[in-house]
């Protein structure tokens, strides 16, 4: 079955580097289809500046 290409939230990357079992056999699975990741990284103009 084929997979649609997806974007990655930081909620799914942040349970892939704690290696939750179910999404990392997921990831496993959509790697195997479409051999790369895309992730979203949100960027916020309220940081402090740290200079």
């Amino acid at each position: 079955m084929s997979q649609a290409a997806a974007l990655l939230d930081t909620d799914i990357l942040s349970e892939l580097l704690k290696q939750h079992p179910q999404v990392t056999h997921r990831t496993r699975v959509y790697l195997a289809e479409h051999n790369r990741l895309a992730f979203c990284l949100p960027i916020f103009n309220g940081f402090p500046s740290w200079s």
